[in-house]
């Protein structure tokens, strides 16, 4: 288990994002699975990096203060992609994800902090194969007003 959290590298790269607003007007984006990607890489001997094929994510918030929103992407470990059927097996076999026994793998936000004018700082807590650890990740938006389909590119990085 210590190699996987040490290992593996996520990187969410939010192509398009459905803006919707709740009865009070304050923000929902439901995160596009058809234009956006989860990536990772694993660092080792022979170095894998893949998708997430099956995942959903969104960013909500309770008012306008952007310390208040919520993060939360969940991923189905089972649709991993490498590209190939070989890598796929061991990547859900017991060494790696054991996706019969651990089917998600989770990032909830604790705290989202502004730390630029496009940069943002999101502590969450991290769940691989039933373990949960701490983790910030980085998140860069567009410099422009959000629109109801605001495409662009919204990366997080561990």
């Amino acid at each position: 288990m210590r190699w996987i959290s040490i290992c593996f590298i996520t990187f969410v790269s939010f192509t398009c994002v459905v803006r919707a607003q709740d009865s009070v007007g304050i923000p929902v984006y439901k995160i596009t699975p058809v234009e956006s990607r989860i990536k990772f890489g694993v660092k080792a001997s022979v170095p894998i990096e893949g998708t997430f094929d099956k995942w959903n994510a969104t960013l909500a918030f309770t008012s306008n203060n952007v310390s208040a929103g919520l993060l939360i992407i969940e991923i189905q470990a089972d649709s991993v992609n490498t590209g190939s059927g070989m890598k796929n097996g061991k990547l859900k076999g017991k060494d790696f994800f054991d996706v019969k026994e651990n089917p998600l793998i989770t990032f909830k936000s604790t705290k989202i902090e502004q730390t630029g004018p496009n940069d943002f700082s999101v502590d969450g807590d991290f769940t691989i194969r039933g373990v949960t650890k701490h983790e910030r990740l980085t998140l860069t938006v567009p410099a422009r007003e959000p629109s109801q389909n605001d495409c662009g590119n919204y990366g997080f990085r561990p």
